[in-house]
């Protein structure tokens, strides 16, 4: 899969930080744009290269971002997931130090890194 550029990397990140589908109308008011037509041409190199759930309105599926396509900020926690068996599969809080992953809670590298991340969700009020 061809490297996302840093104007769809920003859509994508946008994307993963709504809890549902988007419009390109609110994508392209939540990343600054006057228009819609910049937001629907990076929605549709995304949709090309399969990180998208299409239809009338956007997403990321289930707000998982595929970590051989983009990788998080570092030192931000976002929420991990590590594909495999369902009796494998596993969800946990990590960071990201200069290319490899911690564990938030122990502090600990972590030698296998996870499949999939997305931002964590705000804390309720």
């Amino acid at each position: 899969m061809a490297a996302l550029t840093p104007p769809q990397a920003r859509t994508l990140r946008q994307l993963a930080d709504f809890d549902g589908p988007v419009t390109v109308r609110e994508l392209a008011s939540a990343l600054g744009y006057r228009s819609t037509n910049a937001a629907h041409e990076h929605l549709v190199r995304l949709r090309r290269k399969g990180l998208l759930l299409a239809g009338r309105r956007f997403g990321v599926a289930a707000g998982w971002i595929p970590a051989a396509v983009m990788l998080p900020d570092d030192e931000i926690d976002v929420l991990c997931f590590w594909r495999g068996t369902a009796a494998h599969e596993i969800h946990a809080i990590a960071y990201m130090v200069a290319g490899s992953w911690f564990d938030s809670r122990t502090g600990e590298r972590m030698d296998v890194p996870p499949t999939h991340w997305r931002n964590l969700p705000e804390p309720p009020p």
